[in-house]
């Protein structure tokens, strides 16, 4: 490619010397051989090309710069909470996510199974199930409903909670690094006490492929309680969740991830729990 570049330069070069004869001798652009005016045509769109990586290359630095900022604020975050924590728990979390599209319009079910290792080991299970509609190319809104059989911030015995939520997801995929961000609103219910709690959390996920069969994960998700309600032990700040994974790709469509997930909770013996992260994704081909 320098050779090229070089090569190129060098006939644009000689080109711009010979103009004065033209010039003098009354030739025209018409006279010029057909083989140098497309030579500098490529000349012209050459350079096009490399101003348009140069300042490309110069906006994906700008960009990998300011996501190593935010992902190593997020974890040192993450950290200043853990240290102040109280109490600390070894956990498992497995999940299967299936997804899917008919068109623009979007689905997915997703069933949790929550162990912690102690006496009892069984701690929680859920199952989120939603529907979102495409509205552009990187944003979607959803609407959905979970079914829990524990809440891990609530008083002891309000084991049935129910849940209503909707979501704002923006995605940017780029062969380099992949952003996703969920903005999600829930609207949750014991079926043990009759008031509402409200509650925001807020997502961020970057995905980094190492080969075409692996990637590194990173993500966090913070929740805030949007009101006091006598279930809920925790404060305004709810939780805070950082995990650091890898995923493998099985299939076309199927992907197994593996990692850790620090898990911060405000209740008032406060908690850094370590989770171990199993996740099964499989996301279907559109439906005709």
């Amino acid at each position: 490619m320098k050779k090229k570049v070089k090569f190129v330069h060098r006939i644009e070069h000689e080109y711009v010397a010979a103009m004065p004869f033209l010039v003098k001798n009354n030739l025209r652009d018409d006279d010029c051989c057909d083989d140098v005016k497309h030579l500098i045509g490529e000349i012209d769109l050459l350079k096009i090309k490399q101003s348009d990586n140069f300042f490309r290359k110069a906006i994906d630095s700008s960009v990998r710069y300011q996501i190593q900022r935010i992902m190593a604020l997020i974890f040192l975050t993450n950290i200043a909470l853990s240290a102040i924590a109280a109490e600390q728990e070894k956990k498992m979390w497995s999940l299967v996510t299936l997804s899917g599209n008919y068109g623009k319009v979007l689905y997915y079910v997703e069933p949790q199974m929550r162990l912690v290792y102690r006496d009892p080991m069984f701690q929680q299970f859920l199952t989120n199930a939603g529907m979102g509609y495409k509205v552009a190319s990187n944003w979607q809104l959803w609407f959905g409903q979970t079914i829990s059989a524990d809440s891990q911030d609530a008083v002891a015995g309000s084991f049935d909670e129910y849940r209503l939520w909707q979501q704002v997801v923006w995605l940017q995929r780029h062969p380099l690094l992949s952003v996703v961000s969920r903005t999600r609103f829930e609207e949750r219910k014991s079926l043990e006490f009759s008031d509402w709690a409200y509650r925001l959390r807020q997502r961020v996920l970057f995905n980094k492929p190492l080969t075409s069969m692996f990637s590194i994960v990173i993500s966090d998700e913070i929740f805030f309680n949007m009101n006091q309600v006598r279930w809920i032990l925790t404060d305004r700040l709810d939780q805070n969740r950082a995990y650091v994974g890898v995923e493998q790709r099985l299939s076309e469509h199927t992907y197994l991830g593996i990692g850790y997930m620090n898990q911060y909770l405000s209740t008032p013996i406060t908690q850094s729990n370590h989770v171990l992260w199993l996740n099964w994704r499989i996301d279907l081909e559109e439906a005709s």
